[in-house]
């Protein structure tokens, strides 16, 4: 069971494109894009604090989440020449307004979405 649902992420995440990422940006919330891998150890903390830290959960409420891989959306990766993972792509009306690469704990992450 665990395979075929690994198999639909995978499938689902290839139909990522540059467009589609610009044409979901068009909401009113910004968005923000996350480059991860599945063997990024500071991906994995990043989106366990994520969840568990009471600060970082409520103000990632404010965006449209796009999450990516870093080896399936190679379109993406390339677009935005992210060369670290994990990466956070802030978005905002077909705009970049903020870059931040790698993961340092919580509260940096927190201070950059604010």
């Amino acid at each position: 069971m665990k395979n075929s649902s690994t198999i639909s992420v995978l499938l689902i995440s290839c139909l990522i494109s540059i467009s589609s990422v610009l044409a979901f940006d068009i909401q009113p919330k910004k968005t923000l894009l996350i480059f991860s891998a599945e063997w990024c150890h500071y991906c994995k903390v990043a989106y366990k604090d994520m969840t568990k830290d009471k600060n970082l959960s409520e103000i990632i409420k404010n965006y449209n989440i796009i999450e990516l891989d870093y080896d399936v959306d190679k379109d993406v990766v390339n677009g935005y020449n992210i060369k670290v993972v994990p990466s956070f792509v802030i978005m905002h009306q077909g705009k970049e307004l903020g870059r931040k690469t790698g993961y340092n704990g919580a509260s940096s992450l927190y201070n950059f979405l604010k």
